[in-house]
């Protein structure tokens, strides 16, 4: 069977790049807040929108990469007879040295697309969509009592448009999210997440699990093709102060059965060319009724956001 590689790559491209790059969100409620990084009299709610991204195609030195640990250990050998499919790949450390750290998305995948078609770049992606006004996130963390130490705090995260614009999207001020600026919520979306408990422990913010719905949209071959898929089961993880969120990391699971229907859809029986390497690189959500196989390929990018007011 001939193999055509760069249809496939484009396809993949497409395939890993669009969840963050989708065209979802919506939601949430009001900004403000204090400037006390420490406890405060009363609750108070920050609001952040994620000006950066980090999302390379290959490990970076010292095994390191964007993402959180979705599995609860640390496998440091690839070993790919593991009997467990989530043992079966080495973990990554990311830039908050947290090890165990699952994004098959790094290396194995966007590897192997670059490998084929070598200007594709996922980051230079995003952030042209950040630029563009297409895909400004924001986050809004409500209820804190500490930004050190607090039991219970509830998350929102939608899609917004600059206050001052009368468009959507809008493009940020010199194409560039800035500190201090007033946000809206972008009109006719969906939050992606709207009253997610999280917990605040030595400045860190952590929050979820999250099901994350993404809808998005692209032109192939003058047709316009509209594709919505859930980033399941996602964790996010922040250094939170009231300037901020660094060193942010979100990371989640991919249904393979979700990307092969998805596949189907891009490229009528192209499903039975990447369902081997999409099961080959399975490692979340083991299925017993399947010998234990995985269902989900874990997917991780790093952040950063500063904060805002929201109208």
């Amino acid at each position: 069977m001939k193999m055509h590689w760069r249809r496939i790559a484009c396809l993949f491209a497409i395939l890993y790049s669009a969840p963050f790059l989708g065209c979802g969100g919506g939601g949430g409620g009001g900004g403000g807040g204090g400037t006390d990084a420490g406890p405060t009299s009363e609750p108070q709610n920050r609001f952040y929108v994620i000006g950066t991204v980090k999302l390379p195609s290959m490990p970076e030195s010292g095994n390191r990469a964007p993402g959180v640990d979705l599995d609860n250990k640390v496998t440091s050998t690839a070993n790919t007879n593991a009997p467990n499919c989530t043992d079966r790949h080495q973990d990554y450390v990311n830039d908050r040295n947290e090890m165990g750290v699952d994004n098959q998305l790094v290396g194995t995948l966007l590897g192997l697309i670059r490998g084929v078609a070598s200007n594709f770049d996922a980051e230079m992606e995003i952030r042209n969509r950040i630029a563009s006004g297409d895909l400004l996130i924001g986050v809004h963390v409500k209820d804190i009592n500490s930004f050190q130490s607090d039991d219970s705090v509830k998350v929102d995260v939608f899609l917004v448009d600059a206050a001052s614009c009368n468009m959507s999207p809008c493009p940020p001020m010199g194409g560039m999210v800035q500190a201090n600026q007033m946000w809206k919520r972008r009109m006719g979306t969906m939050a992606f997440a709207s009253d997610v408990s999280g917990r605040i422990q030595g400045g860190a913010l952590t929050a979820g699990p999250l099901n994350l719905p993404l809808s998005f949209s692209f032109m192939r071959e003058g047709m316009m093709i509209n594709i919505r898929l859930t980033i399941q089961n996602a964790k996010l993880v922040a250094d939170i102060s009231e300037n901020g969120l660094m060193r942010g990391n979100l990371g989640g699971g991919v249904s393979i059965m979700e990307i092969l229907q998805i596949a189907e859809m891009i490229m009528p029986g192209s499903s039975g060319i990447v369902e081997g390497p999409l099961r080959d690189n399975a490692d979340l959500d083991p299925d017993p009724s399947n010998m234990g196989n995985c269902r989900a390929v874990s997917a991780g990018i790093g952040f950063s956001a500063v904060s805002g007011t929201l109208q």
